[in-house]
């Protein structure tokens, strides 16, 4: 297995040289392999980076004897390096599902991660992914549509918008479950049938922290914290859903609009065939579509922990105006009418071009929240 500091100087060596084959590109693989530089570089002495190396060439856990906290972060950074270049290069050479992409990386399924790039790299397709638009920015206060993640490896994910507990009067974020679950321990998490929600004790041994930025785009703990997880639901039917909300810190600030001060309506309107919408997506920026359809049952490719794939009902399709309207890193973002702004779903799945989506009143009624 080579060290930790080679995989990522291959990697930057790779992207450099599709950007400079690929002319659309260019712009994407040097911003990228910008990041990645960034990552080897940073904070970290010779002496460091031979150490961590070293650890990094043995298979073994973060948690092995030796194996100080900040050889842990450090090795943390390297394999957060390579899922950001491997889910880059996947979208750049090849259609693969977003969906697919998001559950091998938080899976850290590293073997078919690299076997999907190989298969990529053989049939090269003209997909290209517009990567200078990823939100990388701590963002105080909150706002809609940016990075959040579930510490330690969680995210990214996208912030749906803001809600008010209805029992509680508690001010809470909304995202995906498996956003802001997805660091969860393997088999803590059951696929809940009905409208049983999973609170932080039906989760055994799962860390309730919630950072923004996600630490994938680079957020820290404890120093990003601005949630807890408070509760969740994962389930395919009547309506599927795919949501949780988490509660804001004492003194934690937001706005339900987006960094580019696009503000929402907080009133939901139902989704209709025809109705143009847009989104802001954490990876993919504000994004522009259309409503085909209504009612779709189709599988979501979960990650194992989370059950699997997973027939999420009643869901919204969207076609977007773009290849890169629902790409890794935008579950969670609120589909939103055009006309009005206001709220029409919650994007769960789909990949490049397509969108799935929950009704948004689906989504609130379930978790006992209104829009703020």
């Amino acid at each position: 297995m080579k060290n930790a500091a080679t995989r990522l100087n291959s990697a930057i060596a790779t992207i450099t040289a599709y950007g400079a084959a690929n002319p659309a590109s260019t712009a994407n693989a040097t911003w990228v392999a910008a990041q990645l530089t960034a990552w080897l570089v940073n904070g970290a002495n010779a002496a460091q980076h031979a150490a961590v190396s070293a650890l990094m060439s043995q298979n073994g856990s973060l948690n092995r004897p030796g194996l100080t906290t900040r050889h842990a972060q450090r090795k943390r950074e390297y394999r957060r390096a390579e899922i950001l270049i491997e889910a880059v290069l996947l979208h750049e050479l090849h259609n693969v599902a977003k969906d697919r992409i998001e559950n091998i990386a938080y899976a850290n399924l590293d073997n078919e991660m690299r076997a999907l790039l190989a298969d990529a790299r053989r049939q090269a397709s003209p997909f290209v992914i517009d990567v200078a638009k990823a939100d990388l920015t701590t963002h105080r206060p909150l706002k809609i549509g940016i990075s959040i993640g579930n510490h330690p490896d969680g995210g990214p994910g996208t912030i749906t918008c803001f809600v008010r507990c209805i029992a509680t009067n508690a001010t809470m974020l909304l995202s995906n479950f498996h956003v802001a679950a997805n660091s969860f321990p393997n088999g803590a998490v059951p696929i809940a049938p009905g409208n049983h929600l999973l609170g932080m004790p039906q989760l055994p041994g799962a860390q309730s922290h919630i950072i923004q930025k996600a630490g994938l785009n680079g957020g820290l703990f404890p120093a990003h914290k601005v949630a807890d997880y408070t509760r969740g639901m994962l389930r395919g039917a009547p309506v599927g859903i795919d949501a949780a909300v988490c509660t804001l810190l004492p003194g934690v600030g937001f706005v339900n609009s987006t960094p580019e001060g696009v503000a929402i309506n907080n009133l939901p309107i139902a989704p209709a065939v025809g109705m143009v919408v847009w989104k802001r997506g954490t990876a993919s920026g504000i994004q522009h579509g259309t409503i085909t359809g209504l009612g779709h049952a189709g599988a979501t490719q979960y990650n194992p922990k989370f059950g699997g794939n997973l027939v999420m009902a009643g869901s919204i399709q969207v076609t977007g105006n773009t290849q890169q309207f629902q790409i890794p890193g935008d579950s969670g973002s609120l589909l939103i009418d055009v006309a009005t702004n206001r709220p029409v779903g919650q994007l769960h799945g789909g990949g490049g071009q397509f969108g799935l989506a929950t009704p948004i009143t689906d989504v609130l009624n379930a978790l006992n929240v209104a829009i703020l």
